[in-house]
């Protein structure tokens, strides 16, 4: 019934009672919060983890349980955009149990966002050497590879609030023009959703792809994994469309945090996107004619990708429209109740009703 507090002092008796249900007891709990943590529900188990490890860890059938729930709550913490916590349960597990799977991929994830890539990459092939039958660390060593050959020769560099890693040499005055830009964006975007990141968000600084040929349907934009992504060519300090899309795109990365990367509807997250932009780049003036709102909002849930270039620019337009007229009624504020409760779990549906619900009754709308 969810009830972990007390079904995690019920297990600290069997093993005060010498019982002989306690190991099963615990291998149950494990289990069971273990799935609670990849549904969405890791913040109900993190207040009793501390308590957890309690128990008697010499047990080696107490360390297989406790290092496997740990291994899960470091991936679940790194997905919530909590790095550090992400590390300090990763390398718990391992201390209990240094084959843990989970914690392999939790670290290497870190590593991964601190733009370590070499680091990240023999976190991986560590774990899979130990795990040599983990289909998920071998599908996330494959991808990083794909990743450093893409990179080619990669340096970093950091500011106050971000890390940059780029093609050393050809990447760098992209990563530093970059790098100025996002400084401006983490105070403008993140007042947007009240979120101002402690550490370091990653950005990598791509060599091959142009700004200039993207337009809307940017092949960045649709897929947020933890990273900012950027083409390098066309970076321009003066440039007011430049400057645009590194706000769109620090906009999905505080929108991932502010729902635990839980999904809401694209036309929300590219929504939200294009008024982070529209405060860096108000581009030409917008007259909607009758057709321009030809896409119903439902049409609108899912990815952005398979449209053409003009498809795509009423899409992105009739997304950032709705958003704004949410943003008129309900508030900035109403827009991040609904996000709140998406981070806890809420359907975006569920969300959406019982947050616009109790902002009509604070403002004496009709509901």
């Amino acid at each position: 019934d969810s009830q972990y507090p007390p079904a995690v002092e019920r297990v600290h008796a069997l093993f005060r009672d010498h019982s002989p249900a306690a190991v099963p007891g615990l291998e149950l709990l494990a289990i069971s919060a273990g799935r609670r943590a990849r549904a969405g529900g890791a913040h109900q188990i993190t207040p009793v983890l501390a308590r957890l490890q309690e128990l008697p860890t010499s047990d080696g059938k107490v360390r297989g349980p406790l290092a496997q729930l740990l291994g899960t709550m470091a991936l679940a913490s790194a997905r919530e955009g909590q790095p550090e916590r992400s590390r300090q349960q990763a390398r718990a597990a391992l201390a209990l149990d240094e084959r843990t799977p989970d914690a392999f991929l939790a670290l290497g994830e870190f590593q991964f966002q601190d733009n370590d890539l070499a680091g990240a990459l023999d976190t991986w092939e560590n774990g899979l050497r130990l795990n040599p039958d983990s289909e998920a660390l071998s599908r996330r060593l494959e991808r990083g590879r794909a990743e450093s050959q893409r990179l080619g020769a990669l340096c970093r560099l950091s500011s106050e609030h971000f890390v940059a890693a780029f093609d050393c040499g050809p990447g760098a005055f992209a990563a530093r023009t970059s790098l100025d830009i996002l400084e401006a964006a983490y105070r403008s975007v993140g007042q947007l959703f009240e979120i101002f990141p402690e550490g370091p968000v990653p950005v990598v600084v791509y060599p091959e792809r142009s700004f200039d040929k993207e337009g809307h349907a940017s092949w960045s934009a649709a897929v947020y994994d933890g990273k900012i992504r950027l083409p390098a060519a066309g970076a321009d300090p003066h440039s007011l469309a430049f400057r645009g899309t590194l706000f769109h795109e620090y906009a999905h990365a505080l929108l991932h945090r502010a729902t635990a990367g839980k999904s809401v509807p694209t036309w929300l997250n590219e929504g939200l996107a294009e008024v982070a932009r529209y405060r860096a780049d108000t581009g030409p003036a917008a007259r909607c004619l009758l057709d321009a709102h030809s896409f119903r909002l439902r049409s609108l849930e899912g990815s952005f990708q398979g449209l053409n270039h003009d498809a795509a620019w009423y899409a992105y337009l009739e997304s950032r429209h709705a958003t704004e007229r949410l943003l008129e009624r309900f508030g900035e504020q109403g827009v991040r109740a609904v996000l709140a409760e998406v981070s806890r779990g809420a359907p975006f549906a569920v969300a959406f009703e019982a947050s616009w619900q109790r902002a009509c009754v604070v403002v004496g709308m009709p509901r």
